[in-house]
């Protein structure tokens, strides 16, 4: 009896002594569990706080550069304080020569380059007032940035079309632009095809339609019944719609005249650009007799080769310009063709410095092919090139005249349907 009691107390304390080592290492591995999360939890806020602290360098090194990006901005302004100097010496010099000196189509040609400039700086310090409320320095100092850049380029192209305009005064002389128009010298437009003869190659008979296609688009010219008065002359609208694939892009009405002679002249145009369907501007618009322009001759009705002429005039918005290149081209399109017969003419305007466009006329059509290049560089026979060209349209398209054609010929535009009444 005693040794059954002292056994079954010996097996009780032997139980206990055995939840107590559970208990032991339970607790042990709750410790171990915690230690482990803690950590895990340690590790976690130190990535964290290495991410911030890298974060932090970075924006240091953001607002460094930015410094360093308005230092160099500050260098830029000195540079464009020193263009506009250079800019307004040119002025001075410029509006200090006298009215008798002849050279008035030069005078003209730099005092449309300073006007140019003025324009760039206007445009420089509005867009650094549009960055003074970007307040990010990186944005504030790309903003800067980007504005002179914008105004070193324009002043680029200012730069360009001086050169382009004075070496149209070089082909057309220094004397001024001024063009004498009595209304009585011009005929009726209802009248031609009925009892005045056309131009024969720009016929302005209304119903007459052409159609034209290249570079991807889509161009309807229309001479309408539209009759109205320019400077007292009676004008005919021309309608000149282009399209690319279906949208319209630009829809133009030019003003034409015919005088006496058969010559016909160039009162101005509207022109309605679009993007997207909507219209955008209406960039080179102009209309004789309104903020000085003055009309030009579109075509003579007796055209000579080595003939230099304006066909519109209002700087900075209209300054086509023609040369006759041949009186007897030769060209095939689809809806037309001439052989020894075309007038070629080489269309230019110092608004797109080194851009020429050939223009191929044949007698009672009109314009039936019309490529536009870019005349080549640093060449003293880039004329005869171009005369090249004119006497063959085709070239382009054939491997054994080389690669310079190919890369001066940049749009060919043919004559696709043409309709007369």
């Amino acid at each position: 009896m005693k040794l059954n009691n002292l056994f079954k107390r010996r097996r009780t304390e032997s139980r206990g002594g055995e939840s107590q080592g559970y208990l032991l290492a339970w607790a042990l591995n709750v410790f171990a569990v915690l230690v482990m999360l803690s950590a895990i939890v340690s590790l976690s806020l130190r990535a964290h706080a290495d991410e911030f602290e890298d974060e932090f360098d970075g924006v240091q090194m953001d607002i460094e550069d930015a410094d360093d990006i308005i230092e160099d901005l500050d260098g830029q302004l000195d540079a464009y304080d020193a263009v506009v100097a250079d800019l307004i010496s040119f002025a001075e010099d410029v509006t200090d020569e006298s009215d008798a000196d002849p050279a008035f189509c030069t005078q003209t040609a730099r005092l449309a380059y300073v006007a140019c400039g003025y324009d760039a700086a206007d445009d420089f310090w509005t867009a650094q007032s549009n960055c003074t409320n970007v307040s990010d320095p990186i944005g504030h100092a790309d903003c800067r940035h980007f504005a002179y850049e914008d105004f070193e380029e324009t002043t680029e192209e200012c730069e360009a079309v001086l050169e382009a305009r004075e070496d149209v005064c070089g082909n057309l002389g220094e004397s001024r632009f001024e063009v004498s128009i009595d209304p009585e010298n011009f005929v009726n437009p209802a009248d031609i095809g009925v009892t005045v003869d056309p131009n024969p190659y720009f016929p302005l008979v209304a119903g007459t339609m052409w159609t034209y296609e290249g570079d991807g688009e889509v161009i309807q010219v229309t001479v309408t019944e539209d009759v109205f008065e320019i400077l007292d002359v009676p004008v005919v609208v021309v309608r000149d719609l282009v399209t690319e694939d279906g949208v319209e892009i630009e829809d133009t009405r030019d003003y034409y005249a015919q005088d006496l002679d058969g010559n016909v002249w160039y009162f101005g145009e509207i022109a309605l650009n679009y993007e997207d369907g909507r219209i955008v501007d209406i960039d080179g618009s102009w209309t004789a007799g309104v903020d000085s322009a003055q009309p030009g001759i579109l075509m003579f009705a007796n055209p000579m080769t080595g003939l230099t002429y304006r066909q519109e005039y209002l700087v900075s918005e209209a300054e086509d310009v023609a040369d006759i290149v041949d009186t007897e081209g030769s060209a095939v399109v689809p809806a037309a063709m001439c052989a020894g017969t075309c007038l070629v003419t080489r269309d230019y305007t110092p608004l797109e410095p080194g851009v020429t466009e050939l223009k191929y006329y044949a007698p009672g059509v009109g314009m039936i092919l019309e490529t536009k290049a870019v005349e080549p560089e640093d060449e003293e026979d880039a004329g005869e090139d171009d005369g090249d060209e004119a006497d063959d349209p085709d070239a382009e398209g054939e491997e054994e005249d080389g690669d310079e054609d190919e890369e001066e010929t940049l749009i060919r535009i043919e004559l696709t349907e043409f309709f007369t009444p």
